[in-house]
């Protein structure tokens, strides 16, 4: 990905766009490395006497995986151990004889976050149906980030 300097950004006037609206434009170049087109939403922060303006975060997609199991190979619970550590969010194992469920059952309930979400005898989905971002919430909350005004 090519950089920007932020000495190639230069000096932007200020616009009028109505009676009350204020705009800057974005540079061109800029506006290319981070792929935004019109109608694309920026984030704007305030920081001290300085507005940053970054490109909004894309919706992660959910990371899909899928197990195959020939006939007569059995359902192992590593397999789920190993796209769980991957940090796949859904898993569908499919196989040619019939799955045993509580193997299967056995190996999902080790990974935090996942629920069985499709059963048939030669088929399941799993999914992690947990909230993406809990970690970085606690994290706040046990650095004092996320305390209520007034609490110690």
């Amino acid at each position: 990905m090519r950089k920007v300097s932020i000495m190639q950004m230069g000096v932007r006037k200020i616009n009028r766009v109505g009676n009350s609206t204020l705009t800057v434009s974005l540079p061109h170049s800029w506006a290319n490395v981070h792929n935004l087109k019109f109608g694309d939403e920026v984030i704007v922060e305030e920081k001290a006497s300085f507005l940053t303006i970054s490109p909004k975060a894309a919706t992660p997609q959910p990371k899909k995986a899928s197990i195959h199991l020939k006939k007569g190979v059995v359902f192992r619970r590593r397999y789920f151990a190993m796209m769980y550590k991957n940090g796949c969010d859904e898993i569908e194992v499919t196989s040619e004889d019939p799955l045993d469920t509580a193997r299967v059952h056995q190996a999902m309930n080790r990974m935090l976050g996942f629920e069985l979400q499709e059963a048939t005898p030669t088929r399941v989905v799993v999914r992690n149906v947990a909230i993406r971002n809990c970690c970085v919430h606690v994290q706040a909350c046990a650095s004092g980030h996320g305390k209520k005004a007034g609490t110690p």
